[in-house]
């Protein structure tokens, strides 16, 4: 099998990318972050249906920022020629779909679900082992780049160890070691003694039966010392598991003298927020007992201050007054003046009168009649009626007088009965 090309939309750093591979070995280069592991978990994600967070860990990190779906289509040969193309959306809805091509136009086939697709695909791969073909993926290419950010902010070697052995499956062979490194010891122990004995006693070899007894007694102290080391094993694990337990206790006690060393800071901070209540307190008593000395000069303050500004009223109203009282004098003057006036020119129509009747007279009695006479005895009707006008005129000034007069006293009586008050 040879995979041809790869499509990748919105997923990750690849808004829009497609890579086409050769035959042979294929290198991917580049900066950091420019979507090079990208390329690797597109294909086991698309060709071996290894979950999203497998990568990433949120489904949503492994789609491109502002998008709310993705999508990876991958294109394969096999050895007889034929090509296939693998595609799967990320989001919803998710779709896995695998087509033939045909006449160079691909063609999807027909698959209940996912799971008769991954079993297609793992005939159309050779992989049909018994094995998912997600598990198989991840055997082939290890663990993924996200898995080792976790075990760097461990603070213990120790955990931080035992987590990058787990990632790494190597956690079993360090147990294995870390139990049969004290065994081999001893046992290396043993052997060099074995080996300065056996030197020793090569020159006795005569007597070697009796170095059989002693090398059966040898064979004894060899099983209990096998018995012994079993025993430290069992103590080394015990002392593991109390290790354990130290390093689990020295965190709590950490986590306690936190939380005392906040709540001494919490317990100082109220004191110091209770002695500031308490100054507050003294000196909003302290306030309230000047409020309540001088709380009768404030009422006679607020009194006084009332009856000041009714007094600007009256005094404002007072100066209105006078004001219109002064009007009051000033047209009361001139219509006097132009009822004197006007009396003054009745008066001397009246004489005029008098004095052209009088001439009338005296002309009637001379029984001469001229055109003057004539003229005069014409004008005689208009002048009454002009004298009776005046005399009308004369009467309406003489009430309009009377009614300044009264308004003048009127006025007069009110200022003085505010000025009283």
């Amino acid at each position: 099998m040879q995979i041809l090309t790869i499509h990748l939309q919105n997923i990750k750093s690849h808004r829009d990318t497609t890579l086409n591979f050769s035959a042979g070995i294929n290198v991917l280069s580049g900066p950091n972050g420019i979507g090079k592991s990208t390329i690797f978990e597109a294909i086991g994600y698309a060709l071996f249906g290894v979950d999203a967070q497998s990568f990433v860990g949120n489904v949503e990190r492994f789609i491109s920022i502002g998008e709310k779906r993705g999508l990876i289509e991958v294109d394969f040969s096999l050895n007889d020629g034929e090509v296939f193309r693998v595609s799967r959306r990320v989001g919803t809805p998710q779709k896995w779909l695998l087509a033939r091509q045909i006449a160079g136009e691909f063609e999807v086939e027909e698959h209940k679900d996912s799971k008769e697709t991954e079993g297609r695909i793992k005939q159309l791969l050779g992989l049909n082992n018994g094995r998912a073909l997600a598990e198989q993926f991840e055997l082939v290419i290890g663990p993924f780049q996200h898995e080792f950010l976790g075990p760097f902010v461990i603070k213990q070697a120790t955990k931080r160890r035992d987590k990058f052995d787990e990632i790494l499956g190597i956690a079993s062979w360090r147990k294995t070691f870390n139990d049969t490194k004290a065994l081999t010891s001893a046992i290396k122990a043993k052997v060099d003694v074995l080996q300065a004995e056996i030197g020793s006693k090569q020159e006795q070899i005569e007597v070697l039966p009796i170095k059989r007894l002693e090398l059966k007694s040898t064979a004894q102290q060899w099983t209990q010392a096998q018995a012994d080391l079993a025993a430290q094993q069992q103590q080394l694990h015990e002392l593991e598991a109390q290790l354990l337990t130290l390093d689990q206790q020295q965190q709590a006690v950490q986590t306690l003298q936190n939380a005392i060393a906040t709540h001494r800071e919490r317990i100082q901070n109220g004191n110091d927020k209770i002695a500031s209540q308490k100054g507050l307190i003294a000196a909003a008593q302290e306030a309230q007992k000047v409020v309540d000395d001088t709380v009768g000069g404030f009422n006679a303050f607020e009194q006084a201050t009332t009856d000041f500004a009714a007094l600007q009223v009256q005094v404002k109203q007072q100066r209105q007054l006078e004001q219109q009282v002064a009007q009051l004098d000033k047209q009361h003057g001139a219509t006097t003046q132009r009822h004197e006036a006007e009396s003054n020119a009745v008066e001397r129509q009246q004489l005029e009168l008098v004095n052209e009747q009088r001439q009338l007279a005296e002309q009637q009695l001379g029984l001469v009649v001229e055109d003057e006479i004539y003229a005069a005895a014409a004008s005689l009707a208009s002048l009454r009626t002009e004298i009776g006008s005046v005399q009308i005129h004369q009467g309406q000034l003489a009430g309009r007088c009377a009614g300044f007069k009264e308004g003048s006293e009127k006025l007069a009586t009110g200022v003085g009965s505010r000025s009283a008050r």
